[in-house]
């Protein structure tokens, strides 16, 4: 289980100040939101703001290839 935080975490409802951790599956999979205190093991820190579950949409390298249609 990968455990990381930051100075801000956004849930999709809340924005979270307080000393929170965002707990991943191995395979990068959300499992949890947990209190600090609660989160064990090594933890990660970055700096700035997490936003777990949210869709890149800054420009076309961040978006799913969509399959192309012959002769167009």
């Amino acid at each position: 289980m990968r455990r990381i935080t930051a100075e801000m975490i956004f849930d999709g409802k809340q924005l979270h100040q307080s000393p929170m951790v965002l707990l991943l599956h191995d395979d990068g999979r959300f499992a949890n939101l947990v209190p600090a205190a609660e989160a064990g093991g090594d933890v990660e820190y970055f700096k700035g703001l997490l936003m777990p579950g949210m869709v890149p949409a800054a420009g076309p390298e961040s978006r799913p290839q969509q399959p192309r249609c012959p002769g167009r």
